[in-house]
Order: structure tokens, then C-alpha cells, then sequence
């Protein structure tokens, strides 16, 4: 089994205290550096991505609170192509939508996500989307996973490190 080089440097420090060798100071430097990392990683994990998770969060609920809700037709797609990447087919079908606005106006609109899978109550030619009042020519598809998909990805990491931490501390708690 594969020890953890922290673990290690930190196994071999105990076992020399008392001692007085030249390798003590390169250890206990190797551990502070260990620990600064981590200390940094942590307050990334679990103060900056939250943060950010929480400030995304906060601008789509003011979004979907403000937006105008509109069942678009699809009329068209837009292909669009570009280099580079493992994928072998490089390009996404972009749809072309239109609809009528707050003011009763025609709009037409390329959207700038792929349609996701079908909805249910809309046919195969319609899309749900939300747009800032006086701003239709930026419409948002309206589908969950494509509006909360960067909060949770910023939020999901905390989280499961919260609940590792705290079924250590009920466990260690339960144990002795």
C-alpha cells in the first residue's frame, strides 16, 4: 500500500524527536510546505468556489425571478463549426428560434447552447425559453441543468468534503 508523502515526513519526524539531526529541518520544511498547500486547496474548495457558486446562484434566481417566459418555434439551425478537439464530429447544431416579445414584436434569435433532450408539453418544434424584460435578442434556454450547472459544480465539492468531515467526526465520536 502506497503511503501519503505527508504521512511519511510527518511518521519520520516523530520518530525523531528528541533527536537532533540535520534531517529535521528539511522534514519540518517539507511539512509546512505540505501544509501551506493544502491550506491554500482548502480555502479554495471550500471559501472561493462557494463563494463564487453563491454569487452565480444569486444572479440566476434574479434572472428567472425578472425574466419573461416564452415557448419559442424552432425554424431553423445553425451549424457551427470549429477546429481542434478529440471529438470527430467538431460542431454543434445551434437552433434558430422565434417568438414574440413583451411588446408583441417578431423576434428571431440563434441561441448560443444546443437544444437539449425533449420536453414534455412541447412539440418536437418548441423551446421554453427566459429573457430580460426590454432584452429579447438574449434569450436563456429555460432548462435546469443548463442554467444551475455551474453553481453546482462550484458548490458540489464543499459539500461532499462537508459531509466526509462529518461522518469522521460521528464515527470517531461513535467509536470511542
Amino acid at each position: 500500500m502506497r503511503r501519503n508523502n505527508l504521512y511519511v515526513a510527518l511518521q519520520s519526524l516523530y520518530s525523531m524527536q528528541g533527536a537532533d539531526c540535520p534531517q529535521k529541518g528539511q522534514l519540518l520544511a517539507r511539512v509546512d510546505d505540505k501544509l501551506s498547500r493544502m491550506k491554500a486547496l482548502a480555502f479554495v474548495v471550500f471559501v472561493l468556489m462557494p463563494a463564487i457558486g453563491l454569487l452565480f446562484s444569486l444572479r440566476i434566481w434574479l434572472f428567472l425571478r425578472s425574466g419573461l417566459r416564452v415557448t419559442a418555434r424552432i425554424i431553423g439551425y445553425k451549424e457551427e463549426r470549429w477546429n481542434g478537439g478529440i471529438d470527430t464530429d467538431n460542431s454543434s447544431s445551434l437552433p434558430i428560434v422565434s417568438f414574440r416579445d413583451e411588446r408583441g414584436r417578431e423576434q428571431r434569435v440563434t441561441l448560443s447552447q444546443e437544444r437539449p433532450i425533449k420536453w414534455k408539453g412541447l412539440r418536437d418544434d418548441e423551446i421554453k425559453l427566459i429573457y430580460r424584460p426590454g432584452d429579447p435578442q438574449h434569450p436563456k434556454i429555460a432548462h435546469w441543468s443548463l442554467l444551475w450547472m455551474v453553481p453546482m459544480f462550484l458548490f458540489a465539492p464543499a459539500v461532499i468534503l462537508l459531509i466526509a468531515l462529518g461522518w469522521l467526526i460521528l464515527s470517531a465520536k461513535l467509536a470511542g
